[in-house]
């Protein structure tokens, strides 16, 4: 029997980095759908696809590709690490004929954003509501969070625009996204089409982020629906 000290943890697979990355990029997709319904007249028309074209896509109503999203939550700042996943975006944008190609960084970049466009063009560093060019994993739920309070100022429901309540929207968000990934799985698992299929055809109306956050959620923050969704965020899962 081996003994658990004398484990060495470097000879062990973990895909805590890919599991933390997809969640990230979840985030990311709902922080860019905010944008746009805080931005956008039309908008509440698209739908969001989740890891299918590409780490998610806004589609219009008439399928048209508004724009492709790659996510990467590494934390590397060398220009070397992400120049294939530039390129691949690139190939893909061609594949596909979207309206615009984003790419999202984790950290800042050695290389500015003008290099990375001009060297890889048409793709697009995208960039947060603060001007970076970035948006760290501890980050992001600030990020979502200031665009939620700025859609309810928007909306003149200024009264619900206190830091409890902006998380909890944040939270159901959350909920939307996770229920998504699960309903593609578990549509694949019933044998109604292949994974890859179920991805590209399952995706989450913009207008369902726009319910949430028009709804009053009170009483959802007394459910068990509620309560398994933070003890998941616990978990990380």
């Amino acid at each position: 029997m081996i003994d658990f000290n004398d484990i060495d943890p470097n000879e062990i697979h973990t895909a805590i980095a890919s599991w933390s990355g997809f969640v990230y990029q979840g985030k990311v997709a709902i922080y860019h759908s905010l944008h746009l319904l805080n931005t956008e007249e039309l908008a509440e028309r698209y739908v969001l696809q989740l890891d299918s074209l590409e780490d998610f896509t806004i589609l219009d109503t008439e399928g048209a590709i508004k724009s492709l999203h790659q996510v990467k939550a590494k934390s590397s700042e060398q220009y070397s690490t992400y120049r294939e996943d530039f390129n691949k975006l690139i190939v893909q944008n061609g594949n596909v004929h979207a309206e615009s190609a984003f790419f999202h960084l984790a950290v800042k970049n050695e290389k500015n954003t003008a290099y990375i466009e001009i060297k890889h063009s048409p793709i697009q560093i995208y960039h947060y509501h603060d001007g970076k060019s970035f948006c760290g994993l501890n980050d992001i739920d600030q990020y979502i969070e200031y665009l939620i309070s700025r859609w309810l100022i928007n909306q003149n429901k200024a009264q619900y625009n206190n830091p409890q309540y902006v998380e909890l929207i944040r939270n159901r968000l959350e909920e939307i996204i996770l229920s998504q990934v699960i309903e593609i799985h578990a549509a694949n698992h019933a044998g109604v089409a292949s994974i890859n299929e179920c991805a590209f055809n399952l995706t989450i109306p913009l207008s369902q982020f726009v319910e949430t956050l028009a709804t009053d959620l009170t009483n959802w923050a007394t459910s068990d629906e509620y309560y398994c969704h933070l003890i998941r965020n616990d978990i990380n899962l």
